[in-house]
This record gives C-alpha cells, sequence and structure tokens, in this order.
C-alpha cells in the first residue's frame, strides 16, 4: 500500500500528464471527448483552463448504486466497488451542462444550467 504522500504526488503528476497532454490536443483539429472522474475542482478547473480555447460541454452520467455496480461489474478497467466509494463524494454533486439520469441511457439529455461553453448542436 501507498503512502499518503507517495498517493498524493501520483495524482499530482497524473494530472499534469493529463493537462499535457490536452495542450497537445487542443491545438489539433481532433474533436476531444474526455472521459475521466476528476474530484478536485482545483484539478477539473486546470483542465476545464486548457480545454478553454475549444467549444466545451460538460455531461454528467446520473445513476442509482446498484445500476453503477452493475456497469462496474461488466467492465474490465474498473476495479471492485469503486463505483460505492465514489458516488458519494461531493465532486458527483456538482452542476454539468447536460446530465443523462439512469435508467435508461437515452436522448434527450436533461439540459442543466452552468458557465461553461456548450456547443449548440450535438456533437
Amino acid at each position: 500500500m501507498r503512502s499518503a504522500q507517495e498517493q498524493a504526488l501520483a495524482y499530482r503528476i497524473h494530472c499534469e500528464n493529463l493537462r499535457a497532454t490536452l495542450r497537445r490536443l487542443v491545438d489539433t483539429d481532433f474533436e476531444i471527448i474526455l472521459d475521466t472522474v476528476l474530484r478536485d475542482e482545483v484539478e477539473l478547473q486546470a483542465c476545464l483552463d486548457v480545454l478553454s480555447a475549444r467549444p466545451l460541454c460538460l455531461v454528467g452520467i446520473q445513476a442509482p448504486l446498484a445500476r453503477l455496480e452493475q456497469r462496474e461489474s461488466l467492465r474490465d478497467d474498473c476495479a471492485a466497488r469503486m463505483a460505492r466509494e465514489q458516488l458519494p463524494h461531493p465532486a458527483f454533486a456538482r452542476s454539468y451542462d447536460l446530465a443523462d439520469i439512469h435508467p435508461p441511457m437515452t436522448l434527450p439529455f436533461q439540459l442543466q444550467p452552468t458557465s461553461h461553453q456548450c456547443p449548440a448542436e450535438p456533437l
């Protein structure tokens, strides 16, 4: 098990690498879809600042714990009980440009107010 100091350093390096990658992508013609869970508001804002040169739309997915655990069990890249550990965190109550409420995962999204630029046309 890593110490709290080692975990904090690993997270800081992860976030720095993420922002560096995003900086390189912003200057390309590629469409960017960033699927991540950033709980730290400062780190999230730092990523949003890097992406600010592009149209930006934050999408949140909300679902009951049972549905999240079901989805988690079907994925090879999710640790067991990750959804249970993440769900109560305040970061998951933040506002999004669009929110999809499960079940089911269908359009149309429910619009929620925010200060970000959400493209008028679907991506």
